[in-house]
């Protein structure tokens, strides 16, 4: 079984402040794997990463130097496998919840962007569709691309007039005072 955040987070089951430092997250790390070894926690980090013997006290007190971290994170057995649950448990998420939020939050922008995307066609569409059909077939400005848009099918109330007729023969055209 490999040590996740959530088990140094919250000392296998004990209820611990959020906050916790990289120091006292690595120590928890290194007690966990003493115990399920057999062994004491000195020893464990003295033979698993090769320390001696007041470094390894140091690592389990929670007051390691940063040389003791960058000799556990280099170390044949340190590296990814420590480093991730370790951090994990300092910022509060580990390395799963931590992609499944980017997963969703990528999801959102996506989802937010599609309907962007959407508005704006809708208002160009509407604004396309408001030039009589004099303007809009001889008008250079408009572009091409503008015969597509002009072919796409209305969705709801696009403005005041329906799609292909004049603004004066339009059903829903205000009607004009005498």
């Amino acid at each position: 079984m490999t040590m996740t955040a959530e088990m140094i987070l919250t000392d296998f089951g004990s209820n611990l402040p959020l906050d916790r430092r990289r120091k006292d997250a690595l120590a928890t790390y290194v007690r966990g794997e003493a115990k399920r070894a057999g062994i004491s926690p000195e020893r464990w980090a003295r033979d698993t990463f090769d320390l001696k013997d007041y470094e390894a006290k140091d690592l389990v007190r929670g007051n390691s130097s940063e040389t003791v971290w960058e000799k556990i994170v280099k170390h044949p057995n340190g590296g990814w496998h420590i480093v991730l649950p370790v951090l994990g448990a300092v910022i509060g998420q580990g390395l799963g919840e931590f992609f499944v939020a980017q997963a969703q939050r990528a999801k959102d922008e996506a989802e937010r962007a599609r309907q962007a995307e959407a508005a704006y066609g809708q208002a160009a569409l509407v604004a396309i569709r408001s030039f009589g059909p004099a303007v809009r077939d001889h008008d250079d400005r408009l572009g091409p691309g503008v015969a597509d848009l002009l072919a796409m099918p209305e969705s709801g109330d696009l403005g005041r007039r329906e799609a292909g007729r004049p603004l004066a023969q339009s059903k829903t055209a205000p009607r004009q005072r005498r």
